[in-house]
C-alpha cells in the first residue's frame, strides 16, 4: 500500500487552471509527483491515473488532482492543498481507502507498476501576485490544453532581483492585453530550492506558441530589450518543455 501512495504518478506542475483561477489571491501550495516515462509508459500512465480517479469518485475521496505532460517524457501529478497538516491528514485518508480495498488496490498498482522509469516529487507554492490567472473558466475543461513550461535555474544572491523582473514581465502582460494563463511557482521542498517554475498557456500549439512570443515581445519593445537584458545575467540556465495539462485525467471531488 506504501509503494502506490508513493508511487501514485508524476511534476511541474503543477496546477489544474480552474483551481488557479479560485484561488487567485491565496498562496496554494502543491504536491507534485515527476515521472519520466516512456511513449508507451505514458499510455499505462494515463490508464492508472484514470482508474484510480474512478477509484476515488467511488469513495467520495476529498482530495483533487490534476494530471500534465510534455512531449519529451515527464508527466507531472499534482495534489492542492492548504496547509501542511492537510498532507497528513491526506496520507492517512489514502491508507485508510487502500487498506479497505485491497483487491481494487492490486489492480491499480499493477497499472502503476508498467508505467515509469524514474519518479519524484517536490512541493511547489503558487505566486499570485507573479501570475495571470487568463480567463475565468465557467464550467469543467474538457480534453486538453496547450502548455509551455519553463524552469529558471537562479544564481545565488539573486532571487530578490529575479522576483522583480517576473513582476516588470507580468505587468507587461497585462499592460499589453495579454490575457493568456502565466503561472508563477516557488518550490517549497525538492531536490532543487534555487528555481523558479513558469507555465505559460499562450497559443494553442507549439508553432502557435513560439509566433505569438514572438509577437509579444515586440509590442514591448525596448522595455522588453531591458528586461531580457537583467534577466540573463543573473540565470544559470533554462529548461523549456512543450505539454500539455489533461483536462479528461482531472479528478474534482463532488463535494
Amino acid at each position: 500500500m506504501k509503494k502506490i501512495h508513493t508511487v501514485i504518478l508524476a511534476l511541474i506542475i503543477m496546477v489544474c487552471a480552474s483551481h488557479m483561477n479560485a484561488q487567485e489571491n491565496a498562496k496554494t501550495k502543491y504536491m507534485v509527483w515527476e515521472v519520466q516515462l516512456t511513449p508507451l509508459q505514458l499510455e499505462n500512465a494515463q490508464k492508472a491515473i484514470a482508474a484510480e480517479n474512478t477509484f476515488y469518485k467511488e469513495n467520495n475521496h476529498p482530495y483533487m488532482n490534476a494530471t500534465q505532460y510534455t512531449n519529451d517524457g515527464y508527466l507531472w501529478y499534482s495534489v492542492p492543498f492548504t496547509e501542511f497538516g492537510d498532507l497528513d491528514e491526506m496520507q492517512k485518508m489514502m491508507i485508510k481507502l487502500y487498506e479497505e480495498n485491497p483487491e481494487r488496490t492490486k489492480e491499480i498498482q499493477k497499472l502503476f507498476d508498467v508505467s515509469y522509469s524514474k519518479v519524484g516529487r517536490m512541493i511547489l507554492e503558487s505566486q499570485p501576485e507573479l501570475s495571470v490567472a487568463g480567463e475565468q473558466m465557467t464550467s469543467t475543461p474538457m480534453g486538453s490544453k496547450f502548455r509551455f513550461f519553463e524552469k529558471f535555474y537562479i544564481k545565488p544572491g539573486m532571487w530578490d532581483k529575479f522576483q522583480e523582473l517576473t513582476k516588470t514581465y507580468v505587468d507587461l502582460r497585462r499592460e499589453h492585453g495579454i490575457t493568456s494563463a502565466f503561472y508563477t511557482f516557488y518550490p517549497v521542498f525538492g531536490a532543487d530550492m534555487n528555481v523558479v517554475y513558469f507555465i505559460d498557456e499562450t497559443g494553442n500549439s507549439p508553432s502557435e506558441h513560439y509566433k505569438l512570443n514572438e509577437e509579444q515581445w515586440a509590442e514591448f519593445g525596448e522595455e522588453g530589450k531591458k528586461l531580457w537584458q537583467e534577466v540573463l545575467p543573473i540565470v544559470q540556465k533554462i529548461e523549456t518543455h512543450l505539454g500539455q495539462i489533461d483536462f479528461d485525467l482531472m479528478y474534482i471531488p463532488e463535494n
